[in-house]
């Protein structure tokens, strides 16, 4: 299938459910099945965007909410060809990195920090720039190393 094909089916069934909503209320988070709630307070809150959290608050049905998280990934997969998700599997292995080693030292998990939030949206850190890296150019012969 085509790159492009995932983006449109997800937001074609954003549309779709988002009209279809007009009529809808919104539910609670806490009126959602635990699995659900879990899901959308404490998986996805880093990534989700408001207008995906909307339109999932409004969905009535497990069956709409379990079509709308599978559309979640798709559109979010970097290589639709191969069957397991990157996206998906580097962002849990993110939360349980940031819930082991930044969420150790009291009660609050890793991934409700800043901290545990810049890793799982940015990944690992990187040396900053110019360390290691020898200068080149005018000048490049009186800089120290």
């Amino acid at each position: 299938m085509k790159k492009g094909f995932f983006p449109i089916v997800f937001y074609s069934l954003v549309v779709v459910l988002n009209l279809s909503a007009l009529t809808q209320k919104k539910i609670s988070p806490k009126d959602l099945d635990p699995r659900y709630r879990k899901w959308l307070e404490e998986e996805v809150v880093c990534i989700i965007s408001p207008k995906e959290r909307d339109v999932f608050l409004q969905l009535e049905t497990d069956q709409q909410r379990e079509k709308f998280i599978e559309a979640f990934w798709k559109v979010r997969n970097p290589n639709p060809s191969v069957p397991e998700n990157e996206f998906k599997t580097e962002y849990y292995r993110r939360i349980q990195y940031a819930n082991q080693h930044i969420g150790r030292e009291g009660p609050t998990p890793g991934w409700r920090k800043d901290k545990g939030r810049i890793y799982i949206i940015l990944g690992e850190p990187r040396p900053p720039a110019g360390r290691g890296v020898k200068a080149s150019g005018p000048g490049a012969d009186t800089q120290k190393e």
